[in-house]
């Protein structure tokens, strides 16, 4: 018996499950690089859906998921208005606004009032196409939340926003799994849209 010591934060929730699978002396893969599969069929549906919106092949889709189940690891929603305001007016930049059926009904919230680029996709996708649509994109743009942890799973970067200091709920345990992607951590408040940005065009240029 092992006391859980998961609420220090000292290491990843991965690598806490990895212990506890290995102390049940149960055969493990590779855990360095943790995959979630897409399957073909939502792969061609995301592609039929981007080519009936418009996308060009060369244009970089920029997947933006602004809410998260938890109010304190919450980015300002009008941020989010303003980041998406900024890349639907950046050349070669087509944003997409994933969420589920939940949050269909806020999808206003955070939609520019004038934005001919910008595809809202909340409620839209299923979890398969969702996948198929975060590893269609260049780079994902999110709180800590779920669609954070499947973009890293399909091999897609990420730029994480963290601002909470608890150590149960640190980065550190609970940031995007894998190399490559980008955490922002500091107080949610002193995030600025031009930091996200910055954060973004790495893997856009």
């Amino acid at each position: 018996h092992r006391a859980d010591r998961k609420a220090l934060g000292a290491c990843h929730e991965i690598t806490y499950n990895i212990g506890l699978l290995t102390s049940l002396k149960l055969p493990l893969k590779d855990t360095a690089v943790l995959t979630w599969p897409v399957s073909q069929q939502a792969q061609e549906r995301v592609s039929q859906l981007m080519d009936w919106l418009g996308v060009g092949s060369d244009e970089c889709v920029v997947s933006v998921h602004p809410w998260t189940s938890n109010p304190k690891k919450q980015w300002p929603l009008e941020r989010f208005r303003m980041l998406l305001d900024r890349l639907g007016r950046t050349p070669g930049v087509r944003p997409v606004v994933i969420g589920g059926p939940a949050e269909r009904a806020r999808a206003g919230d955070v939609l520019p009032d004038a934005s001919p680029k910008l595809m809202n996709l909340v409620g839209q996708l299923s979890l398969k196409e969702l996948a198929a649509c975060l590893r269609r994109a260049r780079v994902v743009i999110t709180n800590d939340s779920g669609p954070m942890h499947l973009a890293a799973a399909v091999g897609t970067p990420v730029v994480a926003l963290f601002g909470t200091a608890d150590a149960g709920s640190h980065p550190r345990r609970w940031g995007p799994w894998g190399s490559g992607h980008t955490v922002i951590h500091k107080p949610l408040e002193q995030i600025t849209v031009e930091e996200v940005l910055v954060a973004a065009q790495r893997y856009l240029s």
